[in-house]
């Protein structure tokens, strides 16, 4: 079902510029963090898909980015990524 779900370029450019952020201004990485470019990018798509899916939709969002942990709000970082164009 999920692999259904299509992943918008726009989503795609948020989903690149926010690993970017990660690594680059965050210090994100393999050793600090298990953060690979493959991992990252396998596990962050398919929850966005999962969001878009329960959401009813066939296509992911911007806004799918904004999946909150626990109940706790939106990252900081995520909202720098979704802010900027």
């Amino acid at each position: 079902m999920v692999s259904s779900v299509d992943l918008t370029e726009e989503v795609k450019c948020y989903l690149l510029e926010l690993l970017r952020v990660l690594r680059d201004e965050y210090g994100c990485d393999d050793r600090n963090s298990l953060l690979t470019d493959r991992t990252f990018l396998v596990r962050a798509v398919r929850v966005l898909k999962a969001k878009a899916l329960l959401e009813g939709r066939e296509y992911c969002e911007p806004e799918d980015l904004k999946v909150r942990s626990h109940g706790r709000a939106m990252s900081p970082v995520v909202c720098s990524v979704l802010c900027c164009d």
